[in-house]
């Protein structure tokens, strides 16, 4: 679904809470008043967690099934980012969570309850991290994926549609897709000025399994 923003030109400026709001504005959610603030005590997290916290923000809610949260964090803390998650998951269906110690470093982290066996479940998260002043293209496509359709309103639907985003073998697969673009154009400006070096980082077959083995024998 074609969006109406130009990621290019908003993430560098995405450096406040309402930017936030703005972006999800856009990609066709509906999101709540911005100046409408949260603390930890509404998603009863503990003392230790919620000491962590500066502010929360809500940013949509989805007949509070699915909520995207935006936390604003008072210094970076990978412990925050492993641990609010599962609080949040008692209180909220579906969260969606965003991270920022600065408005500017952004992880943006889909929640996930995933059964193990009968009766037991366990808490995924799928992370991206993105620098608003220098995102990737790969996270350019995966906030752009996230473009909701005017019809869909269902909380489980949403939901659906942020766990396709997030879907790691197709973020995996599209990274080495991208790193091999970049390697192979790398390759022919070095070789094009050392001509007597003659090498390729890949298989015949060009295959993303070939490069990945590459890459972990380096």
């Amino acid at each position: 679904m074609k969006t109406g923003i130009d990621l290019d030109l908003f993430l560098p400026t995405m450096d406040a809470p309402d930017k936030v709001y703005q972006l999800f504005e856009y990609l066709g959610f509906k999101v709540l008043d911005s100046h409408l603030k949260t603390n930890p005590s509404v998603y009863n997290l503990p003392v230790k967690e919620a000491a962590l916290v500066e502010k929360i923000f809500a940013v949509s809610n989805y007949d509070r099934r699915f909520q995207i949260l935006l936390f604003k964090l008072k210094e970076e803390s990978k412990e925050a980012i492993r641990t609010i998650p599962e609080k949040i998951l008692r209180e909220v269906d579906f969260p969606f969570i965003i991270f920022t110690p600065d408005f500017k470093t952004y992880t943006f982290t889909l929640v996930e309850k995933v059964r193990e066996e009968p009766g037991v479940f366990k808490r995924k998260l799928t992370k991206l991290v993105v620098d608003s002043g220098q995102p990737y293209h790969t996270d350019k496509e995966i906030l752009n994926s996230l473009a909701l359709s005017a019809d869909i309103k269902n909380p489980v639907e949403v939901y659906k549609l942020f766990q396709s985003a997030f879907n790691v073998e197709r973020v995996t697969k599209k990274f080495f897709t991208e790193y091999r673009e970049v390697f192979e154009k790398l390759v022919k400006e070095v070789t094009k000025q050392n001509k007597h070096l003659k090498f390729t980082l890949f298989s015949r077959d060009g295959s993303i399994d070939s490069f990945v083995k590459i890459l972990l024998v380096v």
